[in-house]
């Protein structure tokens, strides 16, 4: 019997997620924090399931096949094994574990099922019908089969699914073949994460914002070399192949629940570990960029690797280390594969997607046919979508609110309102899966007017000012602007500006603190274009993307399609979903003009 209708589910660490995949092509995905407004939630996505059958039509007797991320007996072997590797150090964590695993994550067929009464007690889900496959397989599942490739390298780097932390291999259809595998404890997600957690962000929450410090570090200082070079020396051996060796004894992620040994990183940097509210100054820079920097070279090394062990034209990537933009630039950069597909949800919300996928084509003993490919992401809007019908019970009277039945005047409404410094709240189509705003649930504003970024980081995002801000913009302008050719709708790669629109920095800008650094312009495009003349860019070339027609008028007011485009929410809070916060969020912050759909509202 064919097994169509297949339903994804990770949970339990973070980024709880669901996908619903019928017939190998994606329905409908969301992440649990999306609905329940917890950042991150590991929680059993209850919720986003319950929201799955709502929208989808679908009920839980119709799935087919229910598909977990990981395989739990793995990943407790591991932690058993951990006890006894690090005694007696490792038994304290073991023993803190241990109640949740005997609750529940031990036995997890019977843990689902239990969930699934939650939500439908005659949902006819059999023990038969609920799957486990690898961690890794799922990521590499994530990035393949939504790839416009029949044959692919892969290569998964994250901070660890049951064992592995590093893998590479290569698919041609509906199986992967695994060619190398590097194991916990030695792992770059937990090296960078380390020094997320020593910088003072939180882990898992905060790697992206030590890439975006990085840029503010000079890499021409004695400090910065200073910290590359004892990085190197002491805290990592790292192979010519891109493997590696942690030096242990500055790490505890592998006995407690701490990332690293902190007396001994203070004193090897010679500074404090720095607390999440204290001040951020060079230094912290300089780390962030020396840590940058050799994750950039280890992925270089394992590229390399995935070619040499695989010959192959392609290559995918997913795990949360495909996050790093400026790393995936750099990979996009060395042509050492042909071409680059990077899972947008690359992290353990997209494992749901990959368990689903394989299981379809695994279950079904069929390969994919991807002959006129498109975009299995579809945009990666497959979530939520707003109805029309609901907007108005939320709206206050002394708003101002059009609606437009004219597509022309909209577009040409919305451009005007940007060119005037307008800061938009902009809700489009259904709702991205992934932790970027790809253009539904999005903030936009002039990118060429530098207090944008200043008061959408202080007056709306309230967080730090060093963070930048990514372009969206059509395939000319990324030409023009950027060099960049390949496509990019995700926001995957980092390219720097051509150096003809760059603005000079002065001699002392290296002197200068990282505040002062973050109110100077680097290029035409102020808000946008990071302190190294870098830029997070995403590249619209679908004229179906909600994006794409505003563009185009944005260009015809103001002489390039190009916007600021960042994530709809404040610090803390996930992206936001459905209506009431949306008006919440439009409420309580400094945006001044909300656009649901057609919809145009206005602040008095």
């Amino acid at each position: 019997m064919k097994q169509g209708i297949i339903l994804g589910i990770s949970a339990y660490f973070h980024d709880a997620a669901i996908c619903l995949t019928v017939n190998g092509q994606l329905v409908f995905a969301i992440e649990e924090e999306r609905l329940s407004r917890i950042k991150h939630d590991p929680s059993f996505p209850v919720i986003a399931i319950k929201r799955c059958m709502h929208e989808t039509g679908y009920q839980l007797k119709d799935i087919d096949a229910i598909v977990f991320y990981e395989k739990p007996f793995l990943k407790f072997e591991r932690l058993v094994d951990n006890s006894f590797r690090f005694a007696p150090k490792g038994f304290l964590m073991f023993r803190k574990m241990i109640p949740q695993w005997l609750n529940g994550k031990l036995n997890l067929r019977k843990t689902i099922l239990k969930e699934l009464d939650k939500i439908d007690a005659d949902h006819g889900i059999k023990k038969a019908q609920i799957y486990f496959t690898h961690h890794h397989i799922s990521h590499a599942a994530s990035a393949f089969y939504p790839s416009p490739y029949n044959k692919a390298a892969f290569l998964i780097v994250d901070g660890v699914g049951e064992w592995a932390t590093i893998s590479i291999g290569k698919s041609n259809g509906n199986d992967f073949e695994l060619l190398f595998e590097q194991q916990f404890p030695h792992s770059l997600g937990m090296l960078y994460s380390s020094f997320t957690a020593f910088l003072g962000f939180k882990v898992n929450n905060g790697e992206y914002k030590m890439m975006g410090l990085s840029p503010y570090g000079d890499d021409q200082s004695e400090e910065f070399k200073r910290f590359y070079d004892l990085i190197k020396n002491e805290l990592i051996n790292i192979n010519d192949d891109g493997s590696f060796t942690l030096n242990l004894s500055y790490f505890a992620f592998h006995v407690r629940e701490k990332m690293i040994n902190q007396s001994k990183w203070e004193s090897l940097f010679g500074m404090t570990q720095r607390r999440p509210n204290e001040g951020i100054d060079n230094k912290h820079a300089n780390l962030a960029l020396a840590i940058q920097r050799i994750t950039e070279e280890i992925m270089l090394q394992l590229v390399q690797k995935a070619k040499t062990a695989t010959d192959l034209e392609n290559l995918v990537m997913a795990g949360g280390i495909a996050y790093n933009s400026v790393a995936n630039g750099k990979i996009h950069q060395s042509n050492i594969f042909n071409d680059l597909w990077i899972q947008p949800a690359a992290g353990d919300s997209g494992g749901a997607l990959g368990a689903a996928l394989h299981a379809y084509y695994l279950l079904n003993k069929i390969s994919p046919d991807k002959k006129g490919a498109k975009d299995l992401m579809q945009n990666g809007m497959v979530g939520t979508a707003i109805s029309d019908r609901f907007i108005d019970k939320y709206l206050k009277e002394q708003w101002q609110t059009q609606k437009y039945g004219d597509e022309l005047s909209f577009y040409q409404e919305v451009a005007a309102l940007i060119k005037q410094n307008k800061i938009i709240g902009w809700v489009q189509d259904r709702s991205e899966f992934g932790p970027r705003a790809l253009g539904a649930r999005s903030i936009l504003a002039n990118p060429s007017y530098m207090e944008n970024k200043t008061k959408i980081n202080s007056d709306i995002k309230k967080r730090e000012d060093f963070r930048p801000f990514a372009p969206v913009m059509l395939k000319e302008e990324a030409e023009k602007y950027f060099d960049f050719l390949k496509a990019a709708p995700y926001m995957q790669y980092v390219a720097k500006i051509k150096e003809e629109y760059r603005i000079p920095l002065a001699e002392n800008f290296n002197n200068l603190v990282i505040q002062e650094k973050t109110k100077i312009p680097t290029s035409k495009f102020e808000a946008v274009t990071h302190v190294d003349y870098s830029a997070r860019l995403q590249v619209i070339e679908n004229e179906n993307h909600p994006l794409f027609q505003l563009l185009k008028e944005v260009k015809n007011q103001t002489g390039d399609a190009i916007l600021l485009n960042t994530s709809f929410n404040t610090g803390g809070q996930p992206i936001v979903n459905d209506l009431e916060e949306i008006i919440d969020t439009f409420d309580s912050t400094a945006i001044d003009v909300l656009v649901i759909n057609k919809t145009i509202i206005r602040k008095n």
